[in-house]
C-alpha cells in the first residue's frame, strides 16, 4: 500500500470508527471529548490525535482509552494504541491553565444544588445523565441494596440507614447507585445540596486546599455545607491517617446535624486493613449493605436494556441474548465492553450479528477465559446433579426423572460448545428434530417452573465456574 493509500485508509479508519464510538461512550461523552479529537495521521504502528489541550487529552486516556481503542482494534487489529498531541489554536479558551483537580468542574452534565457563590475553590458534583434509580437494573443479586438507596433519597438524613455503606466488587453498579441518590435528591428536593465526589478527589481538596493553601476552613466549608455528602471508592483513603482524621471530623459534624452520608467501597469496611478504627465505628453505626455478582437473569435484563435502549441499537435474538449473559459473568463493564464489541463489528465490519457470528467473533474471548467443556463432561456433571448415571441420558427412556435431565444437558451442549446440533444428538442418541422439540419444552417449562429454571441456572453457574 503506497503511502497516499495509507493515509486514506488511516483517516477511513477513524471516520468509519466515529458512530461506533458514539455507541459505545453516548452521545454525551463523544460530543464532549472523541469528537473534538483531530486526527494527524499514524507512527509505527500508533494513531496520532490531537487534543483541544492537556485537560482533554488526560481525561481521555483516562477515562476512554481503552473503549477507543477496543473499538478501532476491531477493523484493525494490528494496532498498538493511540498517542496524543496537544497543538495550541488561537480559538480555544485557555483551560491548560486549569489543574487536573478541577476537570470535574469542566462540564456538569447535571445540575446538583449549590450554595452561595464561594470562593475560588469549589467543589460542584458531576452526575451522569444515565445513572438515575430507573436506569438500574434490578435483580435478586442487588435488590436490598437498590431499596435501601432509594428509601435514603427519599428521606436525606431521616431514615435508620446514617452512614449508608454500599459495598461489593468493581463493576457491579456501586457507583450508579451512588449517583442515582444524587439526582433524585436534586430533582425531588428531598434535601438541599448534594456533594457528590470520589475518595481521590476528596484527599486531592484536602492537600490543595488545606495543606497548600492552608485554607482549612474553606475546605471544611465547601464538605460541611452538604446536606447528602456521597463519596465514591472510600478504600482509596486506606492508610491515609491524616486523611482519614479530616474525614472523621466532617463525619461527626455532619451526623450531628442529620445530614446524610452515602459512601461505596470494594469489600466490607471491617475487611480493610488500615481503615482508622473510629471511621470504621461510624460506618458500622448506619448500614453496611452488599452488592453481589449478577446472576443469570441480571445479567438478561442489563443486556436487554442495554441494548436496545441506551444508544448501542443493537436487535440481537434472544438466543444471541442468552449465549452472552451466560459466557460474560464477571461485571457489568465486561457486558458493555462486549456490547461495544459487537457495534464495532456491525458497524465497520458490516457484519450481521446473529448468533453464529456471535460465537465465532467473540468465543475465542470465552475459550481463553473458560476450562474446555466436551460433550460428554456437560453430560455428567448433568446427570450427577439430578442424581442419575450419566449413560441414561442417551437411553430410549422418557419417564420425566431422565428425560429432565437430558433436555438439561441438550441445552447446555448447545449454549456452552461449538458443537452442531447433529452432533449433539449422537451423543444422545436423538435426531435433530427430536433435540428441537426438546429445546423448546425445556424453555417452556422454565417460564411457568421458577423452581426449575432456578435449578438450571445453578448448574450452569456451576459448570462454567
Amino acid at each position: 500500500m503506497d503511502n497516499l493509500a495509507r493515509k486514506e485508509y488511516e483517516v477511513s479508519l477513524w471516520e468509519q470508527s466515529q458512530n461506533a464510538l458514539r455507541h459505545a461512550l453516548g452521545d454525551g461523552t463523544f460530543c464532549t471529548w472523541v469528537e473534538t479529537l483531530e486526527y494527524l495521521g499514524q507512527d509505527e504502528g500508533y494513531l496520532l490525535l490531537n487534543a483541544r489541550n492537556e485537560l482533554s487529552r488526560n481525561w481521555v486516556e483516562k477515562h476512554y482509552l481503552a473503549t477507543i481503542l477496543q473499538v478501532l482494534r476491531v477493523a484493525e487489529p494490528a494496532l498498538l494504541g493511540l498517542r496524543f498531541e496537544v497543538r495550541s489554536m488561537a480559538s480555544q479558551p485557555k483551560l491548560q491553565q486549569l489543574s487536573a483537580l478541577d476537570l470535574v468542574e469542566l462540564k456538569p452534565v447535571a445540575k446538583v444544588a449549590t450554595p452561595k457563590p464561594r470562593s475560588k475553590s469549589k467543589s460542584h458534583s458531576v452526575l451522569y445523565p444515565d445513572y438515575r434509580f430507573d436506569r438500574f437494573v434490578v435483580g435478586d443479586c442487588n435488590r436490598m441494596a437498590y431499596s435501601v438507596a432509594r428509601t435514603v433519597a427519599e428521606a436525606p438524613g431521616d431514615n435508620h440507614y446514617n452512614p449508608l455503606v454500599v459495598y461489593g466488587r468493581s463493576g457491579l453498579g456501586k457507583t450508579h447507585l451512588l449517583q442515582a441518590i444524587g439526582h433524585y435528591v436534586t430533582e425531588q428536593q428531598t434535601a438541599g445540596e448534594v456533594l457528590y465526589c470520589t475518595a481521590e478527589k476528596f484527599l486531592k481538596d484536602f492537600i490543595r486546599i488545606a495543606v497548600q493553601e492552608r485554607r482549612s476552613e474553606e475546605f471544611y466549608r465547601i464538605y460541611e455545607a452538604a446536606e447528602v455528602l456521597i463519596i465514591d471508592d472510600i478504600q482509596f483513603l486506606v492508610g491515609k491517617e491524616r486523611t482519614q482524621e479530616e474525614l472523621f471530623k466532617i463525619f461527626n459534624r455532619l451526623l450531628a446535624k442529620k445530614k446524610q452520608i452515602v459512601l461505596s467501597c470494594d469489600q466490607l469496611p471491617s475487611e480493610l486493613a488500615g481503615l482508622d478504627q473510629r471511621l470504621l465505628n461510624r460506618f458500622e453505626s448506619g448500614l453496611c449493605c452488599s452488592m453481589n455478582p449478577m446472576d443469570l437473569q441480571t445479567r438478561l435484563d442489563f443486556l436487554h436494556r442495554k441494548a436496545s435502549t441506551e444508544g448501542f441499537g443493537l436487535s440481537l435474538s434472544e438466543d444471541s441474548f442468552r449465549w452472552l449473559a451466560t459466557h460474560f459473568r464477571s461485571n457489568v463493564r465486561e457486558l458493555e465492553g462486549v456490547l461495544v464489541k459487537l457495534v464495532g463489528l456491525r458497524e465497520i465490519m458490516k457484519m450481521e450479528l446473529n448468533l453464529e457470528n456471535i460465537r465465532r467473533m467473540v468465543g475465542e474471548v470465552v475459550r481463553s477465559e473458560s476450562r474446555p467443556l466436551s460433550l460428554s463432561s456437560i453430560s455428567e456433571f448433568v446427570a450427577n446433579a439430578f442424581g442419575i448415571k450419566a449413560e441414561l441420558l442417551a437411553s430410549k427412556s422418557r419417564v420425566q426423572a431422565i428425560a429432565l435431565p437430558r433436555k438439561v444437558a441438550i441445552k447446555f451442549c448447545r449454549e456452552l460448545t461449538d458443537h452442531s446440533l447433529e452432533a449433539i444428538g449422537f451423543q444422545f442418541n436423538r435426531d435433530y428434530s427430536t433435540m428441537i422439540a426438546s429445546l423448546k419444552s425445556l424453555d417452556e417449562q422454565m417460564v411457568e417452573d421458577h423452581e426449575l429454571r432456578g435449578k438450571v441456572d445453578e448448574i450452569r453457574t456451576a459448570l462454567l465456574g
